[in-house]
């Protein structure tokens, strides 16, 4: 899989989720083989949280903050 195409998977399902209430992509960069997104992300319960997702051949990364 690429990196663009795992990116939007990620993004779509966030966006679908029932418990995020918004969704914010603060930056986002992706080359055919590796890429990235940081986002904002506003939970049903009001709290808010960073995302950020990280994708190459080699390694996939995801950390999220609550805050």
């Amino acid at each position: 899989m690429i990196a663009q195409e795992y990116i939007n998977q990620i993004k779509l399902r966030l966006k679908r989720s029932k418990i995020v209430d918004n969704l914010e992509i603060i930056k986002e960069k992706i080359v055919l083989d590796q890429g990235y997104f940081r986002a904002k992300i506003i939970l049903e319960n009001e709290d808010f949280s960073d995302y950020l997702v990280m994708r190459s051949l080699y390694f996939r990364f995801e950390l999220m903050i609550i805050y």
